[in-house]
């Protein structure tokens, strides 16, 4: 079977989604499947290149005189529809129609025209191309997130017919959308779409990279960080708001009174207003001794290799790919009970969950993990199975192939 990825971004950019269309398609190709990703090209990018199995096709989007006569900004917003145009006419040129076509969804700014462009993919392909699409995820602060179709869902109050065939334009060209959790499925099915085509199918992790390491790989990884002797916690993630950093800050105010424990801040640190924010806090609250603020890193395994608990004090997640790293090391996790956590972690199962924005139960979480190396290896153990047994993208992979066979030959 012949399957294409469609995103906007691919290698050498590795946000979220791009490492997960990146670890999912090879755990396809490994099955079998041909698999190439579309994507945009960006100044100094090959054309086409391969990532193991893996096909890469960039495409260089149109008329970029128009940048200039009509503005960057407009034009970055019409280049959203730009590129699923472009990726059609590759599709109907290349030699190998793919049977499935995959959609990853876009950027906030110009959703509606990612989204539509995609879903005409169906049309321009030949009647048995099946169109799948992973619906960008909209955060709703302090609250679930919601699909980005939310964006198009007609009601009584809408005023705009166009915004209404859009809508109805997306849902008639595509065969089945994809759910990464249960609270998302529910969204979806707020905006009418028949259960049957939405699929609950979760993101994954390669748990061969993200995997456990013994006590002396351990100590030498604090060794190297300069942390010989001290229980470290990691959190990998953006060094923004939605991820209750400030929350964390105030918590390990409380714990690195009582234990000797340092914290790693794993993430970008853009914008620098955010980042100054935290840095100024960290200092006002005398904790600036037992925390270091790493950076954005393309390889985050040295900081996990380090760690004795993983942190994630979220306000707001879809499905964390961290979090799904660090328990894929067999860490010891706590993390908040925001919505979307539910589909990972269990109170005392595999991690410890907290409420979202609590700093005092917080700190109570991370001294209990770090004071209790018993319940720490069981929680961590479980957390590794969890994995094994639900997310790693070999699992992930089947459950995608199951719907791409379901869909063959069902319009």
């Amino acid at each position: 079977m012949n399957l294409a990825i469609l995103i906007d971004n691919f290698r050498p950019h590795t946000g979220g989604g791009e490492r997960q269309m990146e670890g999912l398609g090879a755990a396809l190709a490994k099955r079998g499947m041909r698999v190439s990703v579309v994507t945009r090209r960006y100044e100094g990018l090959a054309a086409r290149e391969e990532f193991g199995d893996i096909e890469v096709h960039r495409l260089s989007l149109p008329a970029p005189r128009l940048a200039r006569t009509i503005g960057t900004k407009l034009y970055r917003f019409l280049s959203g529809g730009l590129f699923p145009l472009c990726a059609i006419r590759h599709l109907a040129k290349c030699g190998r129609r793919p049977q499935v076509v995959l959609v990853q969804s876009g950027l906030a700014f110009n959703y509606i025209l990612r989204i539509t462009g995609a879903a005409a993919v169906a049309g321009a392909l030949t009647p048995t191309t099946k169109v799948i699409l992973k619906p960008w995820l909209k955060p709703c602060p302090h609250s679930e997130p919601m699909s980005g179709l939310r964006l198009l869902r007609p009601d009584e109050d809408c005023t705009s017919r166009l915004r209404n065939r859009v809508y109805a334009f997306v849902r008639r060209h595509t065969d089945a959308f994809v759910a990464i959790t249960e609270a998302i499925g529910q969204d979806l099915a707020r905006d009418n779409i028949l259960d049957q085509r939405i699929r609950q199918i979760p993101n994954g992790v390669d748990a061969d990279t993200f995997r456990p390491v013994d006590p002396e790989a351990k100590q030498l990884a604090k060794q190297r960080l300069n942390l010989t002797g001290k229980r470290v916690v990691t959190y990998l993630g953006h060094l923004n708001p939605a991820k209750g950093l400030s929350v964390l800050l105030d918590a390990w105010q409380q714990v690195s009174a009582d234990a000797n424990a340092h914290l790693l801040l794993v993430g970008r640190t853009r914008p620098e207003a955010q980042f100054d924010a935290l840095v100024t806090q960290a200092h006002m609250l005398d904790i600036g001794d037992s925390l270091t603020f790493i950076g954005e890193q393309q390889d985050v395994r040295p900081y996990l290799d380090a760690a004795d608990v993983f942190v994630l004090p979220s306000f707001r997640e879809g499905m964390s790919n961290a979090l799904l790293e660090g328990m894929s090391y067999g860490l010891p996790v706590v993390t908040t009970d925001c919505p979307g956590m539910e589909d990972v972690v269990t109170n005392d199962v595999n991690a410890v969950v907290v409420p979202v924005g609590n700093a005092v139960s917080l700190a109570a979480g991370l001294s209990r993990l770090l004071s209790s190396p018993a319940l720490a290896k069981r929680l961590g153990d479980a957390a590794r199975q969890t994995i094994l047994q639900r997310f790693s993208f070999d699992v992930v992979a089947e459950q995608y192939e199951t719907l791409f066979q379901s869909l063959n030959g069902h319009r």
